[in-house]
């Protein structure tokens, strides 16, 4: 599968502005589950995100008092500094003046209030903020920084309903073919939710008797070759798959794997099939929680693959969990670092779970296996900043060299990489997005040229931002704050989970993915250093970090600072 960005049905629909196509393609590259953590709306801050775990968090809060009133409070903190940045794109909307009165009770103690009811209003918060970036300039770092955040709101809200790539891409792509109008195509990115039928795979019995008690509108059926299909009917369709019917009987004869199985069927409100394949397995691994507390020895498993088709389609998508496969495995790195193991156990187990609440649990425990706990959150944060400023960077490169291979193929990118790897000099592409030097060789002069000839509005973002140190320092504080931010998060929802046993909590399912991306990015810098203790790893680079702010805020050379080595020995 390539990159959700830069799939040729979006490419031929982009909009000819610069500043649109960046939109759309930050947007979809926060919802691309194959993206850098740089692109995560989380991690650079969603409102609507902050807001729903923090309604899930304080009603927790209130009846087991976890987790702790200090960490609600850095979460409202978080939510209100995103709040006065959606304020400042949109200053006369009334939901945000009633968001950002809500917060402040919560940041000052004087309140605890539902912060359910204002989730209403968000999207149409959201929908006018796109507007704003769609119909507005992108020619300062300012404009450009303001269109990231929007961004982040958008890509925020769809990762948190599971939103799927290849399903967003397609109905943007056809979206953008008929219009460039901002509402409709804001229609085609976060579409109303439709009802969906799924059906999952059960593996380890062949009928699940009094499904329907658990879950009503969830029916068992009976699966292979000479089984009756379905188990149970309704009405005069099975199941009532209605013209789907012919590819359900299809999945269910090739479901059994060897073990006995079964299928389960139930029907979810989604915005595509992709999301209601992830629906309903959330769904049916609740319900197998019941069936395996009733029979210790049972082996039920939810099978990979899955069914889905909106009601009244006839086309159905299959989907399976098995993912990509590689060439050629490589490890972290080539020594057994003994700091970095149960890190990596942990790291193994997020990536491998399905439940949302759980991978993030797992993140965190991750970090505290590494060492790391509430106390390194600020100089642990402050490390992840420098190497957020270095993948993106990278990200940059990345984007340059595929659109590249898209738009003009058999193109040699400018930069050559060394043998056998994947990127080319950092600072030497680093020279390319900073302002030309009067002394420049020809070469450079060239090279600069032949990257503004494929006008990329994420390049433009960080040619804008490298005129001005103190812009990056503001980029690199904001950051560090912004994963301080995330990591208390992770660590609420660590606490919920392991203490008060939650299987699920509003925003969870985008916390997740971003602590996965955290804790990768973690044992990426880690893994240079595999003979150094991690928490003086982590002390060292908060330093540099420091100082290097400290730096940028006094300089006005753009080339005051590297980015080859910034988290390396």
């Amino acid at each position: 599968m390539g990159f959700a960005y830069l799939d040729p049905r979006l490419v031929a629909a982009a909009p000819a502005d610069r500043g649109r196509r960046h939109l759309i393609g930050a947007i979809v590259r926060a919802v691309d589950p194959r993206s850098l953590a740089v692109d995560d709306p989380v991690i650079a801050g969603c409102l609507g995100v902050e807001l729903s775990q923090l309604s899930g968090v304080i009603a927790n809060h209130a009846r087991s008092g976890q987790p702790a009133r200090g960490l609600i409070r850095s979460i409202a903190v978080r939510a209100d500094l995103l709040a006065s940045e959606a304020h400042r794109v949109l200053p006369e909307d009334a939901w945000l003046g009633e968001v950002r009165k809500a917060l402040h009770g919560v940041v000052h103690a004087e309140a605890a209030p539902d912060l359910g009811g204002l989730r209403d209003g968000l999207r149409a918060a959201v929908r006018a903020q796109f507007a704003a970036g769609w119909d507005g300039p992108a020619r300062t770092a300012a404009e450009c920084a303001r269109l990231e955040f929007i961004a982040a709101q958008v890509g925020g809200q769809l990762v948190a309903v599971g939103r799927d790539p290849q399903d967003l891409v397609a109905d943007v792509s056809a979206a953008l073919r008929r219009t460039t109008e901002a509402g409709a195509v804001f229609d085609a990115l976060w579409p109303e939710a439709r009802e969906f039928h799924v059906a999952c795979v059960v593996e380890g019995a062949n009928v699940l008797a009094g499904i329907e008690s658990l879950h009503p509108g969830a029916t068992c059926v009976r699966v292979g070759p000479a089984a009756a299909m379905p188990y149970a009917t309704a009405g005069t369709q099975p199941a009532g798959w209605g013209p789907a019917t012919a590819a359900l009987r299809r999945f269910a004869a090739g479901a059994r794997q060897g073990r006995p199985a079964c299928l389960v069927l139930l029907r979810v409100e989604a915005l595509d099939r992709g999301t209601a394949g992830v629906r309903g397995r959330r769904t049916v691994t609740e319900i197998l929680d019941q069936y395996l507390a009733g029979d210790r020895l049972g082996d039920l498993r939810l099978g990979p693959r899955t069914l889905t088709a909106a009601v009244g389609d006839r086309r159905t998508t299959r989907s399976d969990t098995v993912g990509s496969s590689t060439h050629t495995a490589y490890p972290l790195v080539r020594q057994w670092p003994a700091g970095l193991r149960p890190a990596m156990r942990m790291a193994h187990l997020a990536r491998t779970t399905e439940t949302p609440l759980t991978r993030a649990a797992l993140t965190w425990v991750g970090l505290e296996a590494a060492g790391f706990g509430p106390r390194s959150a600020p100089d642990l944060a402050a490390s992840l900043s420098l190497q957020l400023l270095r993948q993106a960077i990278v990200a940059a490169y990345l984007h340059y060299d595929r659109t590249l291979r898209v738009a003009r193929p058999g193109t040699v990118p400018v930069l050559p990489r060394p043998d056998g790897r994947h990127l080319p000099d950092l600072d030497g592409w680093l020279a390319l997005l900073r302002p030309p030097r009067t002394d420049e060789p020809a070469a450079i002069v060239a090279a600069r040229a032949a990257v503004a000839e494929l006008d990329l509005g994420e390049l433009e973002v960080w040619r804008l931002r490298l005129r001005t140190p103190n812009t990056v320092a503001r980029w690199l504080v904001r950051t560090a704050a912004a994963v301080k931010s995330t990591l208390d998060s992770l660590y609420a929802l660590r606490n919920i989970a392991l203490h008060d046993g939650a299987f699920t909590n509003p925003g969870d399912v985008a916390l997740a993915r971003a602590g996965v991306l955290l804790l990768d990015l973690t044992l990426e810098f880690l893994g240079t250093w595999p003979s150094t203790p991690p928490a003086e790893v982590v002390a060292e680079l908060a330093g540099r970090q420091a100082a290097l702010v400290t730096l940028l805020k006094s300089t006005h050379d753009p080339y005051a600072f590297a980015v080859g080595r910034l988290t390396s020995p």
